[in-house]
């Protein structure tokens, strides 16, 4: 089974919904390995939606929540429209899930029910005077870590954005990362990607010997978050 087999098998879970979920590559041109999209919606770009996401890195294949913040649109410094930060985007539920603490405690009913660790990547774009175009600069600066028994391991970064950073690795959580970011820098100029996402043995997955209703179950917990 491949990477498109499986993105196809997870939008099945909603065919009886009669939505308009769509199945993307990021590269459409090497579909075996690229990561693959399921976006509630044909419209595209589609930065503005949640977006179910399943990638494959280290042996592993990963499913979960894609959500991405855009910039200001009142910046006024020759960005594309689709680029801005409109009052329709997901963004805005996913921050306030964020600053209320559900998703970490979305994440923590992951960590119990299932006994499965939840990997939290956050990729971070800066504008720079060389560039305004953030399918170049977005992906600059990245955070990432995992989440077990509430408690968050394997914390990693790459980070060019100033000192006032320097004790980041000593977030308890995802909220207390974002509530970080938000007190130390402005995030008008900043794009983000957020993922939170769960991982299965690949080997395993591609001779399809694991179980889809519960990969399903688990990622349903994002349902909500999948409207237009």
């Amino acid at each position: 089974m491949k990477l498109k087999q499986i993105a196809h098998k997870i939008q099945s879970y909603y065919d009886y919904e009669n939505t308009d979920f769509v199945v993307r590559p990021y590269n459409r041109f090497d579909s075996e390995k690229t990561t693959w999209w399921i976006v509630p919606s044909k419209e595209w770009p589609a930065y503005k939606f949640a977006k179910f996401i399943i990638s494959e890195e280290d042996k592993k294949i990963y499913f979960g929540l894609n959500v991405e913040k855009g910039y200001d649109e009142n910046l006024g410094i020759g960005i594309a429209q689709k680029y801005n930060l409109k009052s329709d985007w997901s963004w805005h539920d996913f921050k306030g899930d964020i600053v209320s603490g559900k998703i970490d405690s979305i994440v923590s009913d992951i960590n119990q029910e299932f006994d499965k660790r939840v990997k939290f990547r956050l990729l971070v774009g800066t504008l720079n005077s060389q560039s305004n175009d953030p399918e170049v600069e977005k992906h600059s600066n990245e955070i990432s870590f995992e989440i077990k028994n509430n408690k968050v391991i394997n914390f990693d970064q790459d980070l060019d954005l100033g000192n006032e950073l320097s004790d980041i690795n000593q977030v308890n959580n995802i909220k207390e990362l974002y509530q970080l970011l938000e007190s130390k820098i402005n995030l008008d100029f900043l794009w983000l990607d957020f993922y939170i996402a769960v991982s299965y043995d690949k080997k395993k997955i591609f001779e399809n010997k694991i179980n889809f209703d519960e990969i399903h179950h688990i990622i349903k917990n994002f349902d909500y978050l999948f409207k237009k």
